[in-house]
Parts: structure tokens; sequence; C-alpha cells
């Protein structure tokens, strides 16, 4: 919707085409209408600021010349043409505007896929788990080539539980530095140590 962008029209229009502003309001006219005064056509201005002008604050002088003008000899005309011609502009403005923001964020998006440096933190609990929902055997390697799909690892990291420190010395070998929680029973505070790790590479 062009309401989206408000300001940002009002602002090329100050630059590019300051006759589409109301000379009141300083903002683009949505609803142009001309001031005529007999047959002499003043200026033009919104519509809801000559009705409040006039009508509702009970003036009779023109808001921009300060010039008397008779309510006899009054009168408001509707200039579609401008009115067409304002609309038309915004709209290619708009247009244009999101076509260009469109581009950036493919953009972004290329140079995000195109990244060929991570950090690889594995959850080898959650991992093992998915494996046995699914009915096979958890391959270590198979997983982490998955997971660093060809790409330059920083760092790699796997965390768990007692599963996971059998698991130690064949994630050493993949490079992987473990982390794990050899308490039997229920896990500990895996998803925070997990955390924990994401939080301090961010930091970096």
């Amino acid at each position: 919707a062009l309401t989206d962008f408000h300001d940002d029209l009002d602002a090329a229009a100050r630059q590019d085409r300051p006759d589409f502003l109301c000379p009141v309001t300083a903002e683009i006219m949505r609803a142009p209408y001309l001031l005529v005064d007999g047959h002499e056509s003043l200026h033009t201005y919104e519509y809801n600021v000559l009705v409040n002008w006039f009508i509702t604050e009970g003036n009779d002088s023109d808001p921009v010349r300060n010039t008397r003008i008779e309510p006899a000899r009054r009168n408001f005309i509707s200039d579609g043409r401008l009115g067409r011609e304002i609309r038309s502009w915004c709209e290619e403005k708009v247009r244009k505007w999101r076509q260009e923001l469109k581009s950036q964020a493919s953009a972004s998006t290329d140079r995000a896929a195109a990244r060929t440096d991570v950090h690889v933190f594995v959850d080898h609990s959650n991992a093992l788990i998915g494996a046995l929902k699914a009915g096979t055997k958890l391959d270590l390697a198979r997983l982490a080539q998955c997971v660093e799909a060809g790409r330059e690892v920083r760092e790699r990291v796997v965390l768990g539980s007692l599963e996971t420190e059998r698991n130690r010395a064949a994630w050493e070998q993949l490079g992987y530095t473990v982390t794990a929680d050899t308490r039997p029973g229920k896990e500990h505070l895996i998803d925070d140590a997990l955390h924990a790790q994401l939080m301090r590479t961010a930091a970096k």
C-alpha cells in the first residue's frame, strides 16, 4: 500500500515534485482541490485542509496569501488531473522501491548462501534419537559430512551424555571437541551447555 511509504513519498516529493505538496501540511495531496475566488484559481490544497480552514475554523482568507475571499465567491474545485498525476507518480516510486528492496533481499540471501565458513554444533543425544526413530544406526562420519557440506568449518563442537562419551574417540577423529555429561540417568543441562557454547562463539 502507498501508506506504507508515506514518509518516503513526502521526502521524495519535497525534492522532486514540490507541486504535489499541500502548502499548508507540506505533505503529498491525496485529494487536491483548487481554491477559487470567483473565476480566479488561487492555490491547490488538500481538500480536508480547505474544509478545516474555512468551514470548521470559519476563516475567510486564503491560507497562503492571507487575502480575504467573499464567501459568495469562494469555491472548491477538485483537480482530478493533478490527483491522477500524483497517484501515478507515487505508484511508480513505490514500485521501484519495492523492486530495489526485493533485489537487496535476494542479494543478501545469495551472500548468506555463498558463505563457506561455518561453526558446527551437534547435540549428539538428539541426533541419536532421530536415528533410532528412523530405524537406522547413527553414522557419525556421514552426519558430519552432511552438516559440513564441504564448507570450511571454523569450529566443531559436539555435546551430549554418556552415549556421547562412548563415542568420544570417533568424534575427536572427525575433529570435534566433545563435552559430555556422563552422569547416569536423565540428561543434565545439555541444552544449557549448548546454548552457552553458541553464545561464546557469537561473542567472538
